[in-house]
């Protein structure tokens, strides 16, 4: 969804890949959108290991996790949350919001997402 407008994707398979792939690269990721699995705390360990290596690259979580505790962490270090089901309007919206002025993404139409 995401390539089409021009962002450049890398995908991970684990949260210790996107710590490598961020300690590798810096500041050049525009945004993270993860999954937040139950429990969270592994997702929530390597977002507050981004931030303490002084990357403050945006974090968007995916979940279907309902507790303020999860909330309260992830806003505190920066991150949000989209609640689960998400549609792509949604994310799309989100991601354009959330990634830094340098990135401009095009405009989708209806449909495109």
């Amino acid at each position: 969804m995401l390539r089409p407008l021009g962002a450049r994707v890398e995908d991970a398979s684990d949260t210790w890949q996107v710590m490598s792939l961020l300690l590798a690269t810096g500041d050049s990721v525009d945004l993270v959108i993860s999954d937040l699995p139950l429990p969270a705390a592994s997702r929530i360990s390597a977002l507050a290991s981004a931030r303490a290596a002084g990357i403050e690259v945006p974090f968007l979580f995916l979940s279907t996790a309902d507790s303020p505790a999860v909330h309260c962490r992830t806003a505190a270090l920066g991150a949000a949350i989209l609640e689960k089901p998400v549609v792509a309007g949604q994310l799309l919206a989100c991601a354009r919001q959330m990634c830094r002025p340098r990135r401009a993404w095009a405009s989708s139409g209806p449909g495109d997402a």
